[in-house]
């Protein structure tokens, strides 16, 4: 039995400080204001709405704005969608400082399509489904920093996402189908070079694939490559 973990005191959560979200790919945390309007909210107002959840208690609304304001504050009014995908595309890894404006918003849609909230969707359609959720989680820790309600238990089989047999054994089929792939193109290409003949059959090896369910199987080794999980944060 897992025993239960005691919540991290909110430390750098207080009045004059700003919520920021840590994404994969990015060199720095961003705002989350800065996140926000890279989704396609348009005004700090509809932040507070769905930070609030249809709440009309005037205390905890007040404890809650006392938490977001400072955030709300630096919104940049003039700052649109394009130049907030920008900002985010000039952070990411690996990007060139001679990129250009389009090649910084590709890279910025490709990061928010595969790190924040990929289940949801990565459609222009299920942004503001994200915009909705992410302001359902800050509600969510504003509520545990007040003592509104007790914090997650992390251990608990409810807070956890599952990776189920049928998604396991795609994503490693398609890694060793990809495998196999590279190995009869290599064998091929070798061959050519040298200038000899070559049979298909000899050249194919099932093994790889075959080899490859069953270490899996009998170890429950899922991982990509050697020490990575195939999902962080997935129970398999």
């Amino acid at each position: 039995m897992g025993c239960k973990r005691e919540a991290k005191p909110f430390k750098n959560l207080q009045c004059g400080k700003q919520f920021v979200v840590v994404i994969p790919r990015l060199h720095k945390p961003i705002p989350l204001i800065l996140l926000l309007q890279a989704l396609g909210c348009t005004c700090p107002e509809e932040v507070i709405t769905f930070v609030m959840q249809g709440d009309t208690d005037e205390v905890v609304r007040s404890k809650i704005n006392s938490l977001i304001d400072y955030s709300l504050d630096l919104w940049e009014h003039q700052l649109s969608r394009t130049d907030a995908l920008d900002k985010i595309g000039s952070l990411v890894n690996g990007a060139s400082l001679e990129s250009t404006l389009q090649e910084r918003i590709d890279l910025a849609r490709d990061v928010l399509n595969d790190f924040v909230l990929q289940n949801i969707g990565a459609t222009p359609e299920s942004d503001w489904e994200k915009i909705r959720f992410i302001c359902y989680m800050v509600r969510k820790v504003c509520d545990v920093y007040f003592g509104l309600r007790p914090p997650d238990e992390r251990d608990n089989l409810i807070n956890k996402r599952f990776e189920l047999a049928g998604t396991l054994f795609l994503q490693l089929f398609k890694r060793l189908w990809k495998q196999l792939s590279f190995d009869v193109q290599r064998s091929i290409k070798r061959r050519l070079d040298m200038g000899v003949g070559y049979d298909i059959k000899d050249i194919i090896k099932p093994s790889i694939i075959t080899k490859g369910f069953m270490f899996s199987v009998a170890t429950g080794n899922w991982a990509e490559r050697k020490g990575a999980s195939v999902s962080a944060g997935v129970s398999q």
